[in-house]
């Protein structure tokens, strides 16, 4: 009996159909301000302050796009909590795809 086992799902394989799906439909220009706004990113990020896995992060509550508020002590009470910011110019049906994808990583 031959079985197929399907490859884990990772949010790193997430992100790269993401970028395909740039590569795909995005202008070249804007392909090319992308990858220049990640290189500046990356090339400027302080990772010293960033939250690594297993880090206790401080109550917070944050606005939503659509109004109303997250407030992560309201999260944490049904459960353990993946955090994913997107900055606020991040296209949102982008960042909508992103969640959506890690939604079934995180059991949710």
């Amino acid at each position: 009996m031959n079985q197929t086992v399907a490859a884990p799902v990772t949010i790193q394989g997430l992100l790269d159909q993401l970028q395909a799906t740039r590569d795909a439909e995005w202008a070249p220009e804007q392909l090319r301000a992308h990858a220049d706004l990640r290189r500046s990113l990356e090339a400027n990020a302080d990772r010293a302050r960033f939250v690594k896995p297993g880090d206790v992060v401080p109550p917070f509550v944050l606005a939503e796009v659509g109004g109303g508020t997250v407030i992560l002590d309201d999260l944490l009470a049904e459960g353990p909590v993946t955090l994913v910011f997107h900055p606020d110019w991040m296209v949102r049906t982008e960042s909508s795809a992103v969640l959506a994808a890690v939604r079934p990583l995180v059991g949710q």
